[in-house]
């Protein structure tokens, strides 16, 4: 039973990271018209890793199934969950200077 709620992160995980890199640039962009070139490049870099970030660490969960390890489990869910509160945080702040 761990190991399907394991294998059901990861897959979260996994998709999440290719969503991200795929169209989070073009979902998360209030006004295309108000950024210069140089931000809309920072925003695509920005999705562009952290999408890239979120399919290694389900890659990673994926790999905890095969070595049994709930140390390696616990490590890469405290990433991704440090490195989710990190995204939330520049994506607001990235909101709000395209708000003005």
């Amino acid at each position: 039973m761990l190991e399907l709620l394991i294998a059901l992160f990861s897959l979260l995980l996994v998709s999440t990271g290719l969503f991200m890199t795929l169209k989070g640039p073009t979902v998360f962009v209030l006004a295309p018209d108000r950024i210069t070139e140089q931000q809309r490049q920072q925003i695509w870099l920005f999705f562009r890793n952290g999408g890239a970030l979120y399919m290694l660490i389900g890659f990673l969960c994926l790999l905890t199934i095969f070595f049994r390890s709930t140390l390696l489990y616990v490590f890469a869910v405290l990433i991704s969950s440090g490195y989710t509160a990190l995204f939330s945080i520049r994506l607001a702040g990235m909101m709000k200077d395209q708000s003005h």
